[in-house]
């Protein structure tokens, strides 16, 4: 997990799971209902900082990465914990779940990869090559290839059956900060400190277009579902939108007055979220003009991670400031401020949305996660 600017991270132990609740009533029991009783499940187990959690796609399990060296295993309904993942030597940076929820893959600064088994929690393969540690991992859709990125500024594709290396993604001159693959499993996306990001073909590793038009280092890459065009967010202050076939520089939002540090692309490609940990902004823009929508107004804090619902309806912001340590929902479509919610001691630093809308997880440096949902009449 990258924290520019010297932020230093205050760790508070909680060591009891507990129920919360918010709100007044329970008219609705939807998000985008400002009255709904929002209830709120809190995971702990860890011993560090959870900086990284992936949901599966079945919405059954989660699973949280953390600088106490393990990746835990949850039941998403329940909170219970499944699995503990030991066997790194370091913290671990970076978390992913196969498609078919079969397996998980983890990265870690003690510069390995790990494979395990999802059902068992059962270690399957270690990825060794890098020569510095792994600062994000990700799946190929069709969970045939791993993909890794590292401070030694290389990228690497494995095997996802073998601990087998199957192709080096080489060209980059800083390290790696963010790795993404194409929805259509046909590229690979890396942004790096080297000021740009590089579309490499999945299959074949070769590099096929090198996106330099930032002026200082990328954080952020997400690729839009229909595949034709990528967002990065760098320390420059902008996002930019690329062609994903031919490497053009389409648009440059412009706004923020500090490092961005988090994108997301909507899932019907018409809008994108960014936020900024040092500007205290979230700002929704238009995907097809680049034009600015709105600024989430009531940010008055470090943003430290952004989600869009699957469902296109909602936005789910994290807090990094010292003084908050809350997440907020908003209307993805109107910008008002749904829901805060509370129950974090500490900075808030990464939010999953499930896949069927019915739940947000936030994980924090206070060394807990939270399940949240909207109860039910």
């Amino acid at each position: 997990m990258k924290i520019s600017k010297n932020i230093t991270l205050i760790l508070l132990l909680s060591t009891t799971p507990y129920i919360i609740q918010h709100a007044t009533d329970q008219k609705e029991t939807k998000w985008s209902d400002p009255e709904a009783r929002i209830t709120s499940v809190s995971l702990s187990g860890h011993t560090g900082v959870i900086g990284s959690v992936a949901i599966s796609s079945d919405n059954t399990f989660i699973v949280t990465g953390s600088d106490d060296k393990t990746a835990r295993i949850w039941d998403a309904h329940t909170g219970t914990l499944l699995y503990t993942l030991s066997g790194h030597t370091s913290g671990i940076n970076s978390v992913a779940i196969s498609s078919d929820n079969q397996f998980i893959v983890t990265g870690s600064d003690d510069e390995t990869g790990r494979v395990w088994d999802a059902k068992t929690g059962t270690q399957l393969h270690t990825i060794y090559g890098h020569t510095s540690g792994i600062t994000s991992v990700a799946i190929r859709p069709d969970n045939q290839f791993i993909v890794t990125g590292s401070y030694d500024k290389t990228a690497l594709i494995w095997s996802a059956n073998t601990d087998t290396l199957l192709y080096p993604l080489i060209g980059h001159t800083e390290r790696i900060n963010s790795v993404t693959v194409s929805p259509d499993n046909q590229f690979i996306v890396t942004g790096s400190d080297d000021k740009t990001a590089r579309i490499w073909n999945a299959h074949t590793s070769v590099l096929l277009h090198t996106l330099f038009k930032h002026t200082d280092a990328i954080n952020s890459v997400a690729i839009s579902p229909d595949n034709q065009f990528i967002v990065t967010g760098s320390d420059d202050k902008t996002a930019r939108i690329w062609n994903a076939n031919t490497g053009e520089l389409i648009r440059i939002l412009k706004g923020h007055t500090d490092a961005i540090n988090s994108v997301a692309i909507s899932p019907d490609n018409q809008f994108i979220v960014t936020g900024s940990f040092f500007d205290n902004t979230a700002r929704i823009w238009n995907a097809n003009t680049g034009k600015l929508i709105r600024i989430l107004k009531g940010c008055t804090y470090a943003i430290s991670s952004v989600a869009i619902s699957p469902n296109n309806q909602f936005i789910v912001t994290g807090s990094s400031d010292y003084g908050d340590h809350r997440a907020r929902i908003w209307n993805a479509h109107t910008g008002a401020l749904l829901h805060t919610l509370t129950g974090h001691t500490n900075l808030i630093l990464s939010v999953a949305i499930s896949s069927d809308n019915q739940f947000i997880v936030t994980t924090s440096s206070d060394r807990t996660t939270r399940i949240w949902r909207v109860q039910k009449e």
